[in-house]
């Protein structure tokens, strides 16, 4: 997280484990499995680098485009549910592999 936004931060839930192939992202030519995690910034600042050129929060229904290879909106939609709601479980999706 640092590398990618200048903060620190310490992962605090496992939200998802995804199936890449079953979560509607475009083809590639391997398998992946994808974690995702809820995290508490525990220091630093924001901060552009080599991978990005800006670091911002945005509102559930103010999103910027998504690069779908990487996160999908009903994948996020589903994170921000977490965020409001710790209890809901951790997510796995092992698909057919």
């Amino acid at each position: 997280m640092w590398e990618e936004s200048g903060f620190t931060a310490k992962a605090v839930k496992l939200l998802a484990l995804y199936d890449r192939n079953a979560q509607g992202h475009p083809p590639i030519p391997y398998h992946a499995y994808k974690a995702f995690f809820l995290c508490e910034i525990t220091g630093g600042e924001a901060a552009v680098s080599d991978e990005t050129d800006a670091v911002a929060f945005f509102k559930r229904d103010n999103l910027p485009p998504l690069s779908i290879e990487r996160v999908t909106d009903a994948q996020l939609q589903r994170f921000f549910d977490h965020a409001r709601d710790a209890l809901l479980p951790t997510d796995f999706d092992l698909g057919n592999q």
